[in-house]
Parts: structure tokens; sequence; C-alpha cells
């Protein structure tokens, strides 16, 4: 406050000053952890996209020759998130990348290519493609898993 000569005292002042550290750091700490809940949340959707492709995958492998279906991916992996990803996809697993995170999710081994080519065992599913994941027999009878972009 001001006494009679209008001069602030020196509690007012160092009051002042503890609170706004306070306020300021409380700030930073909101801050911090708002980053770190929204990046929590990427991995886990990630996760979760990974994982309901490696299921589709597994479903098309086990519901035998002739099964197919088609699958839309997702423009991004999360509401709160524009950054780009893509999976890759091969018989030990599925892996999605993104951010600089390395995710995985298990698949079956199983023989899988990419296109109508047998053989090339490792592909890329990217943001809003659509892929046709078939389940096929060359002539010598061995189960392939193929997917297409459609």
């Amino acid at each position: 406050m001001l006494d009679n000569r209008g001069w602030v005292s020196v509690d007012l002042f160092v009051a002042s000053i503890i609170v706004i550290m306070t306020v300021t750091s409380l700030t930073v700490i909101t801050g911090e952890r708002m980053l770190t809940t929204n990046s929590i949340q990427e991995i886990s959707e990630s996760k979760i996209l990974a994982e309901n492709i490696a299921t589709i995958i597994d479903s098309v492998y086990s519901n035998g020759e002739g099964y197919e279906t088609i699958y839309k991916m997702p423009s991004s992996i999360s509401r709160n998130s524009s950054n780009p990803y893509m999976i890759i996809v091969n018989a030990s697993g599925l892996f999605i990348s993104f951010n600089q995170k390395l995710g995985y999710a298990h698949i079956t081994p199983m023989d899988i290519s990419y296109g109508s080519a047998y053989g090339r065992t490792q592909f890329i599913l990217k943001p809003d493609k659509t892929y046709k994941i078939m389940n096929i027999r060359d002539h010598n009878k061995k189960t392939h898993i193929i997917i297409q972009e459609v």
C-alpha cells in the first residue's frame, strides 16, 4: 500500500513478486501436462489403429480362401492430431510410425503380398487410402493375404 508519502511497502512488493512467480509456475506446469496428455492420447490411438488393422488382417486369414474386406485408412491418428503417419505391414507384424515414434501390433505369421504379385512381403498403408484385403490360394495351394489399394 501507499504510505502517506506515496511509497509502496516492501511487504507488498515481496508478496506481489511471490504471487506472480506462483501464477507463472502453475501456467508452465499446466501447459506441460497438457502436452504430455495429448502425446499419450496420440500414442494410445495409434496403438488402437494398429491393433484394428492387425485384427482385420487376421480375420481375413482365418476366414479362409475367398474372404475379402475393404478398409479405409483414417486421415489422421486422432481428431486432435494432424501428424502424418504410415503403417508398414510384413509377415512378422504391423508397425505404425508417426511423430518419430514406432508402434507394433502382432499378426498371425502368414504370407502377405502387396498387389497381385506374390513375394513382395513388405508394404506401406497410407492415410486416406482405401485397401482391399483378400485371402487367396495360389496354384500350389498356398494361402496368401493380398493387400491392394482400391
